[in-house]
């Protein structure tokens, strides 16, 4: 399966994210990654550039790629401070570095099948700078293991409900919204455990791993998603 997020997808889920929350996650990966040892950042799956704004905003030279052409032209318009590329995680070793750090949020990493996913994690490991950074920002597989079957209703009365599968370390999700239309999004899913063992062959160690940004907050299968930051030896 072929994840391509629609125009409605972006409307639904992306337009109406809480700006509050924007707030809390740019305040967690500053802490993170403090300037300016950090300040050359790469924003993988940048989107229309709700984290790119405000990290510019506070001094990231900020190179943001998506896929999504729309997106990456609405990023480039909105933040003319940062440089925005079309360009797929499948591609990164097309880009040249070094990054002080690079950072997939909101789960896109995992699109696709294990190879690839190893692939692309081998490619940021290979843009980082000696001590250079990764934050990943994932759904907890142990999580949607317990938590499967039909969620209604959701955050945005557009959205009738989502449906999500697991099919061995696949998450299958499945929206459907009021208007009759629907979508699929198709992810491998990882335990901190998990991750953390397949970054190992590509020189990334654990710094950190968390619930919901807070670092006193270890990750737990009794909660959707977990953060976790790596470092480059």
């Amino acid at each position: 399966m072929t994840n391509a997020y629609t125009p409605q997808w972006f409307e639904v889920f992306l337009e109406t994210m809480p700006g509050e929350l924007t707030n809390t996650e740019v305040d967690a990966i500053e802490e993170r990654l403090p300037r300016p040892e950090f300040e050359k950042l790469l924003d993988i799956c940048c989107g229309p550039g709700r984290h790119a704004q405000l990290l510019c905003e506070r001094g990231y030279d900020l190179t943001g790629i998506d896929r999504d052409a729309a997106s990456v032209r609405q990023a480039a318009e909105l933040i003319p401070d940062g440089r925005f590329i079309e360009l797929d995680q499948r591609s990164l070793g097309s880009l040249s570095g070094p990054f002080d750090a690079a950072m997939i949020l909101w789960q896109s990493f995992g699109y696709f099948d294990s190879a690839t996913n190893d692939a692309a994690l081998r490619d940021i490991a290979g843009l980082l700078r000696p001590g250079g950074r990764l934050i990943l920002d994932l759904f907890h597989r142990e999580y949607f293991d317990r938590n499967q079957g039909r969620i209604a209703p959701t955050r945005d009365p557009r959205c009738l409900s989502i449906t999500n599968t697991m099919h061995g370390d696949r998450l299958t999700s499945e929206i459907e919204y009021v208007d009759g239309a629907t979508e699929a999004m198709d992810f491998e899913l990882f335990s901190p455990d998990d991750i953390e063992r397949r970054s190992k062959p590509f020189g990334l160690t654990t710094v950190d791993a968390c619930c919901w940004w807070d670092k006193e907050r270890p990750p737990t299968a009794d909660e959707q998603r977990f953060q976790i930051t790596f470092e480059r030896v």
